[in-house]
């Protein structure tokens, strides 16, 4: 039916969002980045607090450099739920980061929810969790 059709789109549009996330977020390109968030979108990273809007948000990922850069970074979807106009999924990230002199990696689990506006998917809730630093 073309609603499966639909169903699988959607599925391939967020994975390619978040594709597009791990390239800008590399690039530290953070005014393209914040793009792919809802205006009302919700930034909750491992053990700090919530980031509300754009602004919070943009401004979380600028300090978020300051010390360590990220060199890697992947999101694996596991799990994806599409709802119309909403979707939400969990999975795991892992992230490698360099400062002058030290190499990290971080590995977690990751919870997202998407919101659809225009034909287009963005971060509506964006969380994560870190299991493994090495």
């Amino acid at each position: 039916s073309g609603n499966a059709y639909s169903e699988t789109n959607d599925h391939h549009l967020i994975e390619a969002l978040n594709q597009k996330y791990s390239q800008l977020y590399l690039s530290q390109d953070f005014n393209e980045l914040i793009g792919l968030y809802t205006n009302d979108a919700s930034l909750l990273p491992d053990s700090i607090d919530i980031y509300r809007g754009k602004p919070a948000i943009k401004a979380y990922y600028l300090d978020s450099v300051l010390e360590w850069k990220p060199a890697e970074h992947v999101t694996i979807l596991e799990h994806l739920v599409i709802a119309g106009a909403l979707a939400f999924g969990y999975g795991r990230f892992k992230g490698v980061f360099r400062n002058d002199t030290e190499e990290i990696t971080l590995e977690g689990t990751a919870v997202m929810a998407f919101k659809k506006s225009g034909g287009n998917w963005q971060y509506y809730i964006d969380s994560w969790n870190v299991l493994k630093t090495y």
